[in-house]
């Protein structure tokens, strides 16, 4: 019914006027905003670790080229359907190579969020917080 429409649109117009005005009353500063509890960790300069720290918790050249070359051992074997061992490749974090994965991913993501915007939803329909459901929403 179109006066039902005009009603509907009326009030929603009302409503923005509202919460336009409200914003615009109240100023907000802009600026950065600390905790009263601050927690402080030292992390010692690169310079401060010995020769053996470095080499214990980062890579070195040669083992980056390994993982590079690896990777693209595994990309080319899932290209040509090919087995490593007798297992299908892991594409975990190469998987965006591939169009048709690239797809399913985009498309669990878009599932995820409208999953959780739903259920964000529905507890301000009933008036609850709830983040365990909403967390749960988001898992497959």
């Amino acid at each position: 019914d179109i006066s039902c429409r005009n009603q509907r649109q009326k009030g929603a117009s009302k409503a923005k006027d509202q919460s336009r005005n409200g914003l615009a009353n109240e100023k907000k500063s802009k600026g950065v905003y600390f905790h009263s509890m601050v927690q402080v960790r030292e992390v010692p300069h690169l310079d401060d670790y010995s020769t053996n720290e470095v080499a214990a918790v980062w890579y070195n050249r040669q083992e980056f080229s390994d993982m590079r070359r690896d990777v693209k051992e595994t990309l080319r074997g899932a290209v040509l359907g090919e087995l490593i061992g007798d297992e299908e490749p892991c594409l975990l974090g190469i998987e965006h190579c591939f169009p048709a994965a690239r797809k399913a991913i985009m498309w669990r993501r878009e599932k995820a969020y409208s999953a959780v915007m739903m259920e964000q939803a529905y507890q301000i329909y009933i008036g609850a917080s709830m983040p365990e459901l909403i967390a749960e929403a988001y898992l497959p």
